[in-house]
């Protein structure tokens, strides 16, 4: 079963606008892009961004990039 199958309904029915964040090396996410437009094919708002050369742990591994999106989602800025 796919995790927008079962996560979709929920943000939906939160009426949240989550910030996805995926690392370009994440080797445990098949197809974050798939995930992110099944999503917004299910009506989830949300913004979705790569982490450019970080892996899973992209908090850790690319902290400054991380930082700047988690700050400009909070400001509502949308680069």
């Amino acid at each position: 079963m796919s995790h927008a199958a079962t996560l979709g309904p929920l943000l939906k029915a939160a009426d949240v606008d989550p910030l996805l964040l995926w690392g370009t090396h994440d080797v445990t996410a098949a197809d974050p892009q798939a995930f992110s437009d099944q999503l917004h094919a299910q009506g989830v708002r949300h913004r979705f961004n790569f982490v450019a050369n970080a892996g899973h742990w992209a908090q850790f591994e690319a902290a400054d990039e991380v930082n700047r999106c988690v700050l400009d989602y909070l400001c509502g800025q949308n680069r």
